[in-house]
């Protein structure tokens, strides 16, 4: 996979192995991608993949503005002076607290970069960011409304952008950090498309709650998956000593209920009494992946960085979609019984 000259009825969507973060890339061939959200602090895996195949970003995309989607943003971009197109973010915050998005404004007045544009739809309808050769990527959420109440509530989730890559018929929903009200605003404004059919979804919040509300957390959960949105597979950009207990028994357990293919790109301690028993469990993993072999740990002691599918790559076209190593994922998993492993996707 990863071949530098795909033609435009099929992309590469390279999901990747960040940590506790997210970064997606969308190989076009010909040395050009589409990059949304570039990675968490400490993460290499986004420039790695971009310097090996891509010549030119055609689209950067910011689908929130929290570190662990956007702390790389500067770099990439720098890399990519006067090779990147159109530039796309959210304001779902004050400007205060925004320090990539402003590197970036200021980075611009160079004339480096083109002028960053506002991540919103307008009357609620889809916004086409990419349309060429039968792949096209659109905005399907948040609005100028959803951005305005997020600064009011502090609650910058709540207007995290939800985007979907056409490739002819297949259908990829990259979903940031979506809350409830992003699925809610799309069942109303899209109610031909409930619920929101995909070939592969980014689960939101890495696994984690859609609500401020835990105790209704179960109940959304399910009218998500069940309702909602319905993906085949479902990709979850999680870490393996991350602290909020992502993905939540809540998000698995409605996803299994949907028949969805569940992909983590690392394990965590849901899923193993003793992680480094399993560290050596998977074969060949998709190059660049933060997980390592090599046993590293927090500075409290924890395990970290142990894969699980490590960075997901999907060949997306008209005629297939192909997930490359998951015959041999699913062996692994399959036939793994060291260290208490007990996948939690898979109870």
């Amino acid at each position: 996979m990863a071949v530098k000259n795909l033609p435009y009825a099929s992309c590469e969507c390279w999901f990747l192995d960040v940590g506790q973060g997210a970064s997606n890339v969308i190989l076009l061939g010909g040395g050009r991608a589409i990059v949304m959200d570039c990675g968490p602090r400490g993460s290499q895996q986004t420039i790695e993949l971009l310097r090996r195949y891509v010549d030119t970003i055609e689209v950067l995309v910011v689908s929130h503005n929290d570190a662990d989607h956007d702390f790389n943003v500067p770099q990439v971009l720098h890399q990519y002076r006067k090779a990147t197109k159109k530039i796309f973010f959210l304001q779902d915050r004050s400007a205060a607290d925004l320090p990539q998005t402003l590197a970036v404004l200021r980075s611009a007045k160079e004339d480096d970069f083109p002028a960053p544009r506002r991540l919103e739809v307008d009357d609620g309808a889809p916004r086409v960011l990419f349309s060429e050769g039968g792949v096209q990527l659109s905005l399907l959420y948040p609005d100028l409304r959803a951005n305005l109440e997020a600064q009011a509530t502090g609650d910058s989730n709540q207007t995290s952008g939800v985007l979907r890559l056409r490739c002819n018929g297949r259908r990829v929903v990259f979903s940031g950090d979506a809350t409830i009200e992003a699925w809610e605003y799309l069942a109303a404004h899209m109610p031909e498309t409930k619920p929101l059919l995909c070939d592969i979804m980014t689960v939101p919040h890495h696994g984690g709650r859609i609500s401020r509300d835990p105790a209704g957390e179960e109940a959304l959960q399910t009218r998500l998956y069940a309702d909602l949105i319905k993906p085949q597979y479902a990709v979850i950009s999680v870490g393996t000593s991350n602290l909020h207990g992502h993905p939540k028994a809540e998000t698995l357990n409605a996803l299994v209920e949907t028949g969805a293919t569940i992909l983590c790109t690392e394990m965590t301690e849901r899923c193993c009494d003793d992680l480094e028993a399993v560290r050596f469990m998977r074969g060949r993993l998709a190059s660049p992946s933060r997980s390592t072999r090599e046993t590293t740990k927090t500075q409290s002691g924890r395990s970290r960085d142990v894969a699980c599918f490590g960075s997901v790559v999907a060949e997306v076209s008209d005629e297939h979609l192909l997930i490359s190593g998951l015959d041999r994922y699913m062996r692994d998993v399959q036939g793994h019984t060291a260290g208490g492993f007990n996948p939690a996707c898979r109870r």
